[in-house]
C-alpha cells in the first residue's frame, strides 16, 4: 500500500511540474524568458517551502509559500519523533 501511494504521488507531482513548465512555455513567445521565469519561480518555491529558510526569517510578502508544504509546517512531527526516541530502550552491539 505504501509503495503504490508513493508511486501515485510521484506521478502526480511529475505531471504537475510538467504542466507548470508547459504553461510557462505557452505564455512566452521565446524560450529564453520562459526558462528564466521558470528558474526563478522554481528557486523561490524550493527555498520558501520551509526547508532552507526558516519561517521567522522569511520575507513577509513571500511567507504564504511556506503553507504549500503542509507536512513540515512548524516542525511538529520532528518534536514527536525526538520525544519517541528519548523513551526508546535500544541495545547497541
Amino acid at each position: 500500500m505504501a509503495f503504490s501511494t508513493y508511486f501515485v504521488f510521484i506521478i502526480v507531482v511529475a505531471l504537475a511540474m510538467k504542466a507548470f513548465f508547459r504553461g510557462l512555455a505557452a505564455a512566452f513567445k521565446k524560450a529564453a524568458p520562459a526558462q528564466a521565469i521558470a528558474g526563478v519561480l522554481l528557486l523561490a518555491l524550493s527555498l520558501y517551502t520551509g526547508y532552507q529558510i526558516p519561517k521567522p526569517s522569511m520575507i513577509g510578502a513571500l511567507r504564504w509559500i511556506s503553507y504549500i508544504n503542509v507536512s513540515f509546517e512548524d516542525s511538529t512531527h520532528l518534536g514527536v519523533f525526538h520525544s519517541s526516541l528519548q523513551t526508546a530502550h535500544t541495545i547497541c552491539f
